[in-house]
C-alpha cells in the first residue's frame, strides 16, 4: 500500500509515481489529523482545502483530482463526492491504526 507516515515536500519533474505517493500520503495524513480532532464525526472537507493547505506545490488540481480518485478506486479509504472528500469506514480504520 501506499500510505506510510512520510511526507513528501516536492513534486517530481518526471515521476508521476512519486507525485501519485505525495498527494495520497500528504492527503490522508491530513484526513487522519482531522479525524483525530472530530472523533466520531464523519470528516468532509473540500478538495481545495487539502490543496491549499496541503498540496499547494501542485499547480494543477485536475492532478490532484485523478490522483485521489485513482485512490478511492484502488483502496476504498476514501469517497470523493461533487468537490468534498470524506474518510469511509476502511479509511477511519486506517487511520485508527496509523496511531
Amino acid at each position: 500500500m501506499v500510505l506510510s507516515s512520510m511526507f513528501y515536500g516536492r513534486i517530481s519533474i518526471d515521476d508521476p509515481d512519486k507525485d501519485y505517493k505525495t498527494i495520497i500520503n500528504n492527503t490522508m495524513a491530513f484526513l487522519c489529523e482531522r479525524q483525530m480532532t472530530l472523533g466520531n464525526n464523519p470528516v468532509k472537507v473540500s478538495i481545495d482545502t487539502i490543496w491549499k493547505q496541503e498540496l499547494s506545490a501542485f499547480r494543477d488540481r485536475s492532478d490532484i483530482q485523478s490522483h485521489l480518485e485513482r485512490f478511492q478506486n484502488e483502496s476504498n479509504f476514501i469517497e470523493i463526492s461533487c468537490d468534498n472528500i470524506s474518510l469511509t469506514q476502511l479509511g477511519i480504520n486506517h487511520c485508527r491504526e496509523r496511531q
